[in-house]
């Protein structure tokens, strides 16, 4: 099974390959801090457990989500009350599990 970082990077390189002239509209969200103290400061300068790994900001100015998950992998609940929130305000939101799925969001919303 491929690790989701795994999964992450391979769809970042593949965008960032084909799509030269969408380079800074696909960007990781941080949300992994190395340790509580820096977890702490990062939290208190608003990160936020649960937000999608990653941002795609699409055409219309509009953006999407993105969370990386493996084959079996589930959401964490602060992950699926980040989507909730999401869906509240009809803002896109994927679960991927393969650079194939990657690459079918980011065709779909290219045209959006």
């Amino acid at each position: 099974m491929i690790a989701e970082n795994k999964i992450q990077a391979a769809s970042f390189q593949w965008h960032w390959n084909t799509y030269p002239a969408e380079r800074m509209r696909l960007f990781m969200n941080y949300n992994n801090p190395p340790s509580k103290i820096a977890g702490g400061q990062l939290k208190a300068q608003g990160m936020l457990a649960g937000v999608g790994d990653m941002t795609y900001l699409m055409p219309s100015g509009r953006v999407a989500f993105i969370e990386f998950k493996t084959e079996l992998g589930k959401q964490r609940p602060e992950q699926v009350k980040f989507q909730q929130v999401c869906d509240g305000l009809n803002t896109p939101y994927f679960i991927c599990r393969s650079l194939d799925e990657f690459q079918k969001i980011i065709l779909s919303l290219q045209n959006v």
